[in-house]
């Protein structure tokens, strides 16, 4: 599940994705990105990937932040298994005395791959199965949380780090 800037850059020109907390949740209801592992494109400002899955979604201090490096810039996270997602929660990273920062995440985009395989900056993303837009979600103005609905994916597709 990857998050990425929709157009590549945000209303001050930067490409900055800094995220706090992502859940990916199966159709029981359990948060299986707690088992999975958590990316980014390129590390930046004392960005720490591995905060966007560690169950804590209000910590000024653990957070995700890419470095603005070009309009490509997106946090990810691998699951451990092959899991129905039923839905998806992502939570801004939120500094309260620089409300500002989140202006930078109005225009986003969420993608649900079948496959990544590489880490980081070498990451090859394959067989998308759902997209949808976070537009204006995340603004000075709003720090809530967003929980997405997934519809059930259906197809065949061929997840070349789990078969045999």
């Amino acid at each position: 599940m990857k998050v990425k800037h929709n157009n590549g850059f945000s209303w001050d020109g930067s490409s900055f994705v800094h995220l706090n907390e992502i859940e990916i949740y199966d159709t029981n209801g359990q948060n299986v990105a707690l088992d999975g592992s958590c990316f980014s494109k390129d590390i930046g400002w004392d960005g720490d990937p591995n905060c966007l899955n560690d169950g804590v979604v209000s910590s000024p201090d653990c957070f995700s932040h890419t470095s603005d490096t070009g309009p490509d810039v997106y946090d990810y996270c691998v699951l451990s298994d092959i899991t129905d997602i039923e839905r998806i929660k992502i939570y801004p990273w939120v500094v309260p005395e620089s409300l500002w920062l989140l202006d930078r995440l109005i225009n986003l985009t969420v993608e649900v791959f079948a496959d990544v395989s590489g880490q980081g900056e070498d990451a090859i993303f394959t067989g998308l199965l759902y997209t949808y837009d976070l537009i204006n979600v995340f603004n000075s103005q709003s720090a809530d949380p967003h929980e997405e609905l997934v519809p059930p994916l259906q197809g065949i597709f061929d997840c070349p780090n789990t078969t045999p």
